[in-house]
C-alpha cells in the first residue's frame, strides 16, 4: 500500500511542555509516512531547544518566526512550508491518539477537506470530556 507523505503543522508561542506533549503524540502516530513542523513563534529561547529535537529526528522540522504575526497568518505560513501534498493541523495544546493521522488519510483519499464533528474535547485538570456538535466549521 502507498503512503502518501502527511506533514502535521504545529503553530506555537514557545510553549514547550505543551509542544513536548503533542511531539508525543505525533511520535506514536501509526501512519508510517509523516513529518511534523512547528513553526515557533516564541523566543529564541524555545527556538534553541526546538532545533536540538530536530537533530534527532529526521521527521520534525522547526520554522522560527522572528516578527510577531497573527495566528492565521502563521496558520498559512507553516502550510506554505509544509513539504507535501496533505496537511493536517496539529494544535500544541491538544492529544492525539494514535490512529488519528491514519484515519485522516483514510478520508483524504476520497475527501478534499475533512474536519471534526462532533467536536470532543478533554480537560485534563478536571478529567472531564465535552462534545460540542458543530454545524459551523471544522473545529
Amino acid at each position: 500500500m502507498k503512503y502518501p507523505t502527511i506533514t502535521a503543522v504545529m503553530v506555537t508561542l514557545g510553549r514547550l511542555d505543551l509542544v513536548q506533549e503533542s511531539y508525543a503524540c505525533f511520535k506514536a502516530q501509526t501512519y508510517p509516512n509523516k513529518k511534523l513542523l512547528i513553526v515557533n513563534d516564541g523566543g529564541k529561547k524555545e527556538h534553541e531547544a526546538l532545533k536540538k529535537m530536530v537533530r534527532f529526528d529526521r521527521d520534525l522540522m522547526v520554522l522560527h518566526v522572528e516578527d510577531r504575526k497573527t495566528l492565521g497568518e502563521l496558520r498559512n505560513l507553516s502550510i506554505e512550508y509544509a513539504p507535501s501534498d496533505l496537511t493536517i493541523q496539529w494544535d500544541d495544546d491538544d492529544w492525539y491518539g494514535p490512529h488519528y493521522l491514519e484515519r485522516c488519510a483514510e478520508h483524504l483519499a476520497t475527501h478534499e477537506l475533512i474536519g471534526e464533528r462532533p467536536a470532543r474535547y478533554y480537560n485534563v485538570k478536571t478529567r472531564h470530556w465535552r462534545v460540542f456538535q458543530n454545524t459551523y466549521h471544522a473545529s
